[in-house]
């Protein structure tokens, strides 16, 4: 365990990754990723936040280059962490829960029997649009990104 987090590295073009999935709550995710940062002295531009999105329907990817929290309480703390809205992130839709005060049980849940089969090609297009961003920045990723949705 490294950073408040689970970390796993790995070289991706000769680029050493590293990822990191926080321990501590979700709302305290800023604390796991500033660590990271700190220690790494890494800029947050150089930082891809990755999660998902109730407000994107099951399967949707959007990359942005910054921009608010949009009421994820992780990417707020890693905002607020970060001193700027200049983060990217990679949002991964989950789909809107039936019942919205059921939300944290919705995203905590498992995934319905049709969602399964699809969460293997999910997958792949999450591994693509990261390797893209690592390979070709913020701004190439995110067009391809966005328009190939």
């Amino acid at each position: 365990m490294q950073f408040a987090s689970m970390a796993w590295s790995f070289f991706l073009n000769g680029e050493k990754i590293l990822l990191l999935k926080p321990l501590t709550y979700m709302n305290l995710s800023g604390r796991a990723v500033g660590e990271a940062v700190d220690y790494l002295s890494a800029a947050w531009e150089e930082v891809l936040v990755v999660y998902d999105d109730a407000a994107l329907p099951f399967g949707k990817l959007r990359m942005r280059a910054k921009g608010s929290a949009g009421g994820h309480k992780g990417l707020l703390s890693i905002l607020a962490r970060s001193g700027t809205l200049e983060v990217p992130r990679l949002r991964i839709g989950v789909g809107a829960a039936p019942d919205p005060r059921g939300m944290v049980s919705w995203v905590l849940g498992n995934f319905g029997r049709e969602e399964q089969k699809e969460l293997p090609s999910l997958f792949d297009r999450i591994e693509e649009a990261v390797a893209l961003w690592v390979s070709s920045g913020t701004e190439k990723a995110m067009n391809r990104v966005n328009a190939s949705q």
